[in-house]
């Protein structure tokens, strides 16, 4: 070890000196979205998918494409690393 840098390899200065990190593995992230007619339509397809290993990410989101047409959306992803809530 050298002299003001410690085990971690950082100097005694608070600067900092090259440490080797081993390479963390990259997991591929598959994204979907559940789109229901209703809400309750919707929880039916985001629990089948929940049910499969998937995570929720995001809000839901509601939409209105006209006089008594609304449409309901979640997204879902797996893999990956942690999703905005942390989870995984």
């Amino acid at each position: 070890m050298r002299p003001g840098v410690d085990r971690e390899g950082w100097t005694a200065n608070g600067g900092s000196a090259t440490v080797a990190v081993p390479p963390k593995e990259i997991r591929a992230v598959e994204y979907a979205l559940c789109e229901g007619q209703s809400a309750n339509d919707l929880a039916k397809k985001v629990n089948a998918m929940l049910a499969q290993g998937w995570r929720l990410y995001g809000s839901p989101a509601v939409f209105s494409i006209g006089a008594g047409s609304w449409w309901y959306y979640q997204a879902v992803v797996r893999g990956g690393d942690a999703g905005p809530d942390g989870s995984e």
